[in-house]
């Protein structure tokens, strides 16, 4: 299991962490480096099965709302 970051623009994979706070980190340092307008294309999924199956937890602005609610809650 793990957590993939894509950009959903160009269909193409970011990067990939076996830890959410690691994936969650360089999304926030993105937004800090570009501005929020970095996530538009965004998506984080949760890769579970093997790396069989997805979840997208996130896309777009709601990724802000994720990055806000992990920093509040450490």
């Amino acid at each position: 299991m793990g957590y993939e970051i894509w950009d959903l623009e160009t269909g193409n994979l970011l990067a990939d962490f076996d830890d959410r706070t690691d994936a969650l980190a360089l999304i926030r340092e993105e937004v800090e480096g570009k501005g929020p307008a970095a996530v538009d294309h965004m998506g984080l999924l949760y890769v579970y099965d093997e790396g069989r199956s997805t979840h997208v937890l996130a896309e777009g602005k709601a990724l802000l709302d994720l990055i806000q609610t992990a920093t509040a809650t450490g």
